[in-house]
């Protein structure tokens, strides 16, 4: 599709804000197991109320805690020992795991941080004002993020820059895309939004988002787009159901499944 590129690379000054400084723990946070059916349950002492957001290192070693706080904990995996902490003490949203490093929005320097995931530590940060949703892969170094439905920007966090801006009427040759629902695949290749009660699918690369098809009419009223572990697959669940495609057997509530690059 069609791109607007700002003629600055780079984004507005960063804020003020300054970068809490990470603290080692240690803190114990089994609990005691319990057997559920077959299974061996281990309670972590987190209040769950509490939590945001819960992202996985690539290797599993790590789960990385995300508070309504802003506090961000480092729990080893399958020990569950807190390793590490940092407070951002604000509204955080949008945790993800890219190939760079953690990636949050901070939203009382509206910036996008990017964090060292052994240390905690702040490496990058990005202006940009007013993001609502963001999308993260382990497979690429680039986050896709929004400020509204008509709003989406590939964003380089270690460049510190926005690689390409995006409404609906930039994004040609496609139905009527929203950005109230967006994902980018687990490898990093591909992104995922809504139009017209479709999937729309595009390719990614490091100069921005290329359109690619748009599925058949799926209902209203999606939940969000889950793309499979390995990339292959992607749906759109509804409230109530996909729409029955033509020559499908009816069923009460069906979820399609469909193959990337073929919807």
């Amino acid at each position: 599709g069609s791109t607007d590129k700002p003629e600055d690379a780079k984004p507005t000054a960063p804020s003020t804000v300054i970068a809490p400084s990470p603290a080692i723990t240690g803190l114990e946070l089994a609990g005691t197991v319990a057997t559920v059916d077959d299974a061996k349950v281990v309670p972590v002492d987190v209040d769950n109320q509490e939590i945001a957001d819960v992202v996985l290192s690539a290797d599993g070693s790590n789960a990385f805690v995300l508070q309504k706080s802003g506090l961000l904990r480092k729990i080893a995996v399958p020990s569950l020992k807190e390793e590490r902490q940092t407070n951002f003490a604000c509204a955080v949203i949008g945790l993800g795991m890219t190939k760079k490093g953690l990636v949050v929005y901070v939203s009382s320097a509206q910036e996008i941080w990017l964090l060292d995931p052994h240390t905690l530590e702040v490496k990058h940060r990005t202006p940009l004002p007013g993001v609502v949703r963001m999308s993260t892969a382990p497979g690429s170094g680039l986050v896709l993020a929004s400020t509204g439905p008509k709003d989406l920007e590939l964003v380089d966090p270690v460049g510190q820059t926005i690689v390409a801006k995006y409404t609906p009427d930039t994004l040609t040759s496609t139905p009527a895309v929203n950005f109230n629902l967006f994902t980018l695949s687990p490898n990093g290749k591909n992104a995922f939004c809504t139009g017209s009660e479709s999937i729309c699918e595009f390719t990614v690369s490091d100069s921005g988002l290329t359109f690619v098809a748009a599925g058949p009419k799926l209902g209203g009223d999606a939940q969000k787009i889950v793309v499979s572990a390995d990339s292959r697959y992607v749906a759109m669940p509804c409230r109530n159901g996909n729409t029955i495609l033509p020559g499908e057997p009816k069923k009460t509530v069906v979820t399609y499944v469909f193959k990337v690059g073929d919807l």
